[in-house]
């Protein structure tokens, strides 16, 4: 995060970003998602958070290896 942030937006972010991750999405995809639902919940702090990542690294390309149960 770029600053501090609220607890409900915080908590909006969370959960669609690791539903996204866990639905199969790219750590880019999930990213949007998590700051999309900042903003469809009217909390005005979807520019808070910053995805990160190294040199050379697309994160639209980055998946997370899902687990069959």
């Amino acid at each position: 995060m770029s600053d501090t942030i609220g607890d409900d937006s915080a908590i909006a972010f969370a959960s669609s970003f690791y539903q996204a991750l866990g639905y199969g999405q790219s750590v880019k995809s999930a990213f949007d998602l998590g700051c999309n639902q900042i903003h469809i919940s009217a909390l005005n702090e979807q520019e808070i958070p910053k995805l990160l990542v190294r040199s050379g690294v697309d994160p639209a390309n980055v998946f997370l290896p899902l687990q069959s149960p």
